[in-house]
Formats: C-alpha cells, structure tokens, sequence
C-alpha cells in the first residue's frame, strides 16, 4: 500500500483489502493478506472514486485469483495531507464496505512510519480509528 501510494504522486490511489476474518477468545481480528490496488480507480490530489467498472474488474480478480480470501475493505491514499477519514471517504465505506468486519486503511506514503497509516472500523454501527492493531508491513522504513 506504501510503494503504491508513493507510485501515484501527489495523486490519491487505493485498492482492496482480502484476507481472513477471525475469532480468538471472543475477540475478533482480520488478518490482511492481499492489498490489490485499483488501477482505473480515478485518483486526483484530494479524492479518489471507485466506479461501476473498478468494483467488477476487482470481483472479477477476486474470484480468479483470491476464491478463498473475504473482502476486508479498501485502502487508499492522502498524499501529504495526513491520515483521516473525509465526509467522500466515509461515503465510500457506507456504500461499499458496510460489514462489521470491512475496514478502511488510509495510509499518507510520505509520513513516518509512526504516523503514516490509520485503520477505520465500524464499531457498534460508527466509524471509528482503530486500536490495538498490529501492523505488520514490508516497507519498515
């Protein structure tokens, strides 16, 4: 998701999330395995869309590719402007990603790696910032 979004600029990329969803001793948790990026997503400076077309190419890849693997949401970019949710974000994951177990990821590639990405999970019906994530990445930069 980092190289990603530092391949698209100052342009806002993104993708979707697969992976597992899991249950440990009534505590629930995703396990990310696959970030598949959108790449007819239209990205600008400070919005990224999701068409009709982008959501079949990626179920149709999912099938293909990913048959065992569950939607766990999307990602996408805000290049130099921090990680947050904006009001056509949030319009995104309620359209979309309306599970209570799809996450949306935001990830600023310019950031310290401290700061550089924030997870958003429904939580009793809201969106909210995560806690407790273990974030496991290749790019430890």
């Amino acid at each position: 998701m980092v190289s990603h979004g530092r391949q698209g600029g100052s342009r806002e990329v993104g993708g979707f999330l697969l992976g597992g969803y899991h249950v440990h001793r009534n505590s629930p948790y995703l396990d990310l395995q696959v970030a598949v990026p959108a790449l007819k997503a239209r990205g600008e400076g400070i919005s990224l869309t999701f068409d009709n077309e982008v959501m079949r190419e990626f179920h149709a890849e999912k099938a293909e590719r990913y048959p065992n693997l569950l939607v766990l949401g999307w990602y996408h970019t805000h290049p130099h402007h921090s990680v947050f949710l904006s009001e056509h974000d949030v319009f995104i994951h309620q359209s979309f990603f309306n599970a209570p177990h799809h996450v949306a990821v935001v990830v600023d590639p310019y950031k310290p790696r401290y700061e550089r990405v924030g997870v958003f999970l429904w939580e009793e019906g809201h969106l909210s910032q995560g806690y407790h994530l273990i974030l496991y990445t290749e790019d430890q930069r």
